[in-house]
């Protein structure tokens, strides 16, 4: 064996060939993996300190095409649909109208009858169940002033003009014509509100155009500044319509029957906590979104598509009655988003009117004096409540 003289002058016996080869072959094995999984940890640790920096707002919504809710929707062999990206639509391709319902499996979580709620989070199925237990973490009143808060984050979202077999990507999907976007089916549940004496707000302003990015960020300050001019809002519901697209470019639409009239299915958006504590009142969410799915399954069943309880944030921890609604999907006609915010609209007010039935009718004090009693009957208004 040849011995390696260093230029000190002082020679010394080394390893030998056969072991510096082998070392070598050790680094190029064993680098490039530890490399990778180096990087790995490096590009985790960022995305943890982005989402604590960002605190659930936009990070979930970056696209044209709304990527929220694709997971809500049950899979199949003949209809998957892309959690992560929507496949690039033909010019012209069919509208699918289908009803959709909960599969057989321990994700979706029976809270009564008709009504289920699909855990989409790495909580125990429990953490539902006791959440239906609750009762409204609000108390409706008989005051005069806004109870409810209505908004869209995404106003423009808007539907086909009527009933189609086949969709023409050349139609937009977005409209500032209220007649056409969310605005018009947010109309339609505060008439269902209204009528039956729940004061509600209806912000109407355009929150996703010209800038679709922030749009959660200009909602956000709105909801704020909302709630402290109007303290007695007990209920903030952000409104919105899906968008439903599936790997043979078919455009879907969730639909029903109620009444022998098509009408488009809804879905509530229950978010959850991740763990960075951005979201603490969830589980009084998750109890109100329970309660209203209940409520509605009541009334008009499979007029819902099952909750989505998901690890997301959508401003609703501003206030324990914060949800939000899909109603329908880009594929729907306005017609049936309107007819679903009316049936929407009514079993929202029969939840609340409930709630409110709890705090504020108390029995009267009877007296021996008639007239005393005549004057402390109801009057004709309050027995709507």
């Amino acid at each position: 064996m040849k011995k390696l003289f260093l230029k000190y002058g002082k020679s010394k016996t080394i390893v030998g060939g056969p072991l510096i080869i082998l070392a070598g072959i050790l680094i190029f094995v064993l680098v490039p993996p530890l490399a990778r999984a180096l990087n790995k940890v490096a590009v985790f640790s960022t995305k943890i300190n982005f989402l604590k920096n960002v605190g659930f707002k936009d990070c979930f919504k970056q696209t044209e095409h709304d990527q929220r809710n694709f997971n809500a929707l049950p899979e199949n062999k003949e209809n998957p649909v892309f959690e992560n990206k929507q496949p690039q639509e033909d010019e012209k391709g069919p509208i699918v109208r289908r009803q959709f319902e909960p599969l057989k499996s321990n994700k979706f979580v029976n809270i009564g009858g008709t009504a289920f709620v699909r855990n989409m989070t790495s909580l125990p199925n429990n953490v539902i169940t006791n959440a239906n237990k609750k009762k409204p973490p609000f108390n409706i009143t008989t005051t005069t002033k806004p109870q409810v808060l209505i908004y869209h984050t995404h106003t423009t979202e808007c539907y086909e003009p009527v009933e189609k077999d086949m969709y023409e990507k050349k139609v937009p999907t977005r409209s500032k014509d209220s007649n056409l976007n969310v605005v018009g089916v947010g109309n339609e549940i505060v008439k269902q509100l209204e009528v039956r004496g729940i004061k509600t707000i209806h912000d109407t302003k355009i929150y996703d155009d010209p800038a679709y990015s922030g749009a959660y960020d200009r909602t956000n300050a709105m909801i704020q500044k909302t709630l402290r001019e109007n303290p007695d809002i007990k209920v903030v519901l952000d409104i919105h319509r899906d968008s439903m697209t599936n790997q043979q470019k078919q455009r879907i639409a969730p639909v029903t029957t109620v009444n022998g009239k098509k009408v488009a299915q809804l879905m509530i958006i229950s978010g959850c906590d991740n763990g960075t504590g951005n979201y603490k009142t969830y589980e009084k969410n998750l109890a109100f979104a329970c309660g209203l799915e209940n409520q509605i399954e009541k009334d008009f069943p499979k007029l819902t598509r099952p909750v989505s309880f998901k690890y997301k944030h959508y401003n609703q921890s501003l206030s324990p009655g914060a949800l939000l609604v899909e109603i329908g999907s880009q594929a729907n006609s306005v017609e049936e988003a309107k007819l679903c915010g009316t049936y929407f609209g009514t079993s929202l007010a029969n939840y609340l009117i409930k709630s409110r039935v709890l705090v504020d009718l108390k029995p009267k004090t009877i007296t021996s004096n008639k007239s005393t009693q005549k004057n402390q009957q109801p009057k004709k208004k309050e027995l709507l409540f």
